[in-house]
């Protein structure tokens, strides 16, 4: 399975599912497709993988 990440502002990026899946986890949100990260939770995520 592929994910890919999409975005107004970039180019998509599209990891193999089990890598993408990891770094979702590894954000702090749920791996249920389809899913969204909002711009106002991205500040969050960084923090989180910050802490890895």
């Amino acid at each position: 399975m592929l994910v890919t990440f999409s975005s107004k502002d970039h180019g998509n990026i599209t990891m193999f599912g089990d890598m993408a899946q990891s770094l979702i986890t590894m954000m702090g949100f749920t791996t249920k497709v389809p899913g969204a990260i909002r711009a106002e939770d991205v500040a969050r995520a960084l923090v989180n993988l910050e802490k890895i």
